[in-house]
C-alpha cells in the first residue's frame, strides 16, 4: 500500500509540473500576443503620422504653387494642379481611416535563436535608408553564436525602433555602428551607437518615458519604428534591460542585454 501511494504521489508530482510548465508557456504566449498588438498599433499611428504630415506639408506647398501671382499657368497646367490636388485629399481621407488592427490569433513564436543572426537581418533592412540619408551602417557581431530564447519578431521590432531613431538624428556622412557581443556579466548585448547631436541629461532622464507627439527636430526620415517607450516594453518582456547613453555633440548609445539560452 505504501509503495502504491508513493507511487501515486510521483505520478501526480509529474503531473502538477507538466501541468504548471504549459500554464507558464501559455501565459509567455498571450503576453507576446498582447504586446505584439500593441507593436502593430502603434505602427499603424506612426504611419497614419507620419503620412497626415507629409500630406498636409505637400497641400500647402500646392496651394502656395498655384496661388503664385508671377506664374502663368495656362489650362493644362491648372487641370494638372487640380487633378494633384484631387489626389492628395484623397490619400488624405484613407490615411485618416487608417484603424488599428487586431493581432489576436497572430502567430508569436518564442524560441532559441542567434543573436547574431537577428541583429544582422534587421540591420540590412535599413541599408537603403541609410545610404539615400547618407549614413553609414556598420555591424560588428561576434565571432561565436550568441543564443537567446526570446520572442525574434519583438527583438526586430526593438532593433527597428533603435536603428530608426539613429538614422534619424545622425549628421549626413555620419555612422551608425550596431554591435553585438557578450557582456561582462555573462549576458547577451547589443548597443547601437550614433554620430548625431547627443542628448542633454534631462533628455537622457526621460527619454523611455511616453511623450505626446511633436515635430521632430530632425527632418531626416529614419524609417517608421516602435517609440521608445515600446522599445523597453518588449526588452524587458524579454528578461532583458536597456539603457541609454549621450555626449552632447558626440552621439548617442542605446544598449540592452538579454540573458543567454542555456
Amino acid at each position: 500500500a505504501v509503495a502504491d501511494y508513493a507511487s501515486i504521489s510521483l505520478i501526480n508530482a509529474r503531473l502538477f509540473q507538466a501541468i504548471e510548465k504549459r500554464a507558464q508557456t501559455l501565459q509567455r504566449t498571450a503576453n507576446s500576443a498582447q504586446i505584439g498588438e500593441k507593436v502593430t498599433n502603434e505602427m499603424l499611428s506612426l504611419v497614419q503620422t507620419t503620412l497626415r504630415s507629409c500630406l498636409n506639408d505637400t497641400y500647402r506647398a500646392l496651394e502656395r504653387l498655384a496661388k503664385t501671382p508671377m506664374a502663368r499657368w495656362h489650362s493644362s497646367q491648372r487641370q494638372h494642379l487640380a487633378s494633384v490636388e484631387e489626389q492628395i485629399k484623397k490619400m488624405k481621407q484613407i490615411t485618416e481611416a487608417i484603424q488599428p488592427l487586431s493581432t489576436e490569433g497572430a502567430d508569436h513564436t518564442v524560441g532559441k535563436v542567434d543573436l547574431n543572426k537577428l541583429v544582422s537581418k534587421a540591420v540590412n533592412q535599413f541599408q537603403h535608408i541609410a545610404q539615400q540619408n547618407q549614413i553609414s551602417l556598420v555591424t560588428e557581431t561576434a565571432d561565436n553564436p550568441i543564443p537567446v530564447f526570446v520572442d525574434s519578431q519583438q527583438i526586430l521590432q526593438v532593433m527597428g525602433g533603435l536603428i530608426s531613431n539613429a538614422i534619424k538624428y545622425s549628421h549626413p556622412g555620419g555612422k551608425v555602428t550596431t554591435r553585438v557581443e557578450r557582456s561582462n556579466d555573462g549576458q547577451a548585448q547589443v548597443s547601437i551607437e550614433d554620430t548625431g547631436p547627443g542628448m542633454k541629461e534631462k533628455q537622457l532622464q526621460q527619454i523611455f518615458e511616453p511623450q505626446k507627439d511633436t515635430q521632430s527636430d530632425s527632418k531626416r526620415f529614419g524609417g517608421l519604428g516602435v517609440h521608445l517607450p515600446l522599445v523597453k516594453e518588449l526588452v524587458v518582456g524579454n528578461k532583458g534591460k536597456i539603457w541609454v547613453e549621450s555626449k552632447l555633440e558626440q552621439g548617442t548609445t542605446f544598449t540592452f542585454v538579454l540573458p543567454l539560452a542555456k
